[in-house]
């Protein structure tokens, strides 16, 4: 299965779930590169 690098960075900005979409390795990254930018939520509401 292909996914685009874009759409997984756009997910990854909005602070959705890429779980079953990408390696945790990477999920990990994405979410503290985009940590800083993103509107603070509670960890309740950014769980999958």
């Amino acid at each position: 299965q292909f996914l685009s690098s874009s759409l997984i960075k756009e997910v990854a900005r909005l602070g959705g779930c890429l779980k079953d979409m990408i390696p945790d390795h990477v999920a990990i990254a994405l979410k503290e590169k985009f940590s800083a930018k993103a509107p603070q939520v509670s960890k309740n509401e950014t769980s999958c």
